[in-house]
């Protein structure tokens, strides 16, 4: 069971678009979360995690992913190359995540038999409620997401995503 409340990003706290959602775990699953993430992380980056993938993962970042790109458009251009490109905002990203092709994608990176138990474990029956000033929403099944604010979220989202590289490949003109 996940508690879902409202963190503000900006000045304007009445306009609920001004707020991001936060998964509040209980502590057992903070534990569980931060110790599952520790001993698997190194081992699932080390299974065919696409090297282009820059954020969530350590010493990688948005822009580490930009003065990479910048290199890539201008060693195109000294060669007289062609440059096309698609740069996508995933805004909300977390909360589409389709669970069964999340678990597609860790069988087809040939995580152990084991660890994709788990992470079904982990992501089935997966219950959560709003919480928003005094007030509380309905209980309720999330058939799709992983949990934003945790350890595991963006480490499975990060999987989620892997193949996006590979559906692009860069071509010489």
């Amino acid at each position: 069971m996940t508690k879902i409340t409202s963190v503000s990003k900006g000045d304007k706290t009445e306009d609920i678009r001004n707020h991001q959602p936060v998964a509040l775990l209980s502590i057992p699953a903070k534990l569980m979360e931060f110790t599952l993430h520790l001993n698997i992380f190194d081992q699932i980056k080390h299974h065919n995690i696409s090297s282009q993938q820059h954020r969530f993962y350590r010493s990688r970042s948005v822009q580490s992913n930009l003065l990479q790109f910048t290199q890539f458009i201008f060693s195109s251009f000294d060669k007289g190359k062609q440059v096309d490109s698609v740069y996508t905002d995933f805004q909300k990203a977390f909360d589409k995540v389709n669970h069964w092709i999340l678990l597609q994608e860790m069988e087809n990176l040939d995580l152990s038999k084991d660890l994709i138990i788990l992470f079904t474990s982990y992501l089935k029956n997966r219950r959560q409620y709003v919480a928003h000033k005094g007030y509380e929403s309905r209980k309720f099944e999330c058939l799709f997401g992983v949990p934003q604010w945790s350890n595991l979220g963006p480490l499975l989202f990060h999987l989620f995503i892997n193949y996006i590289t590979d559906t692009f490949k860069q071509k010489d003109v």
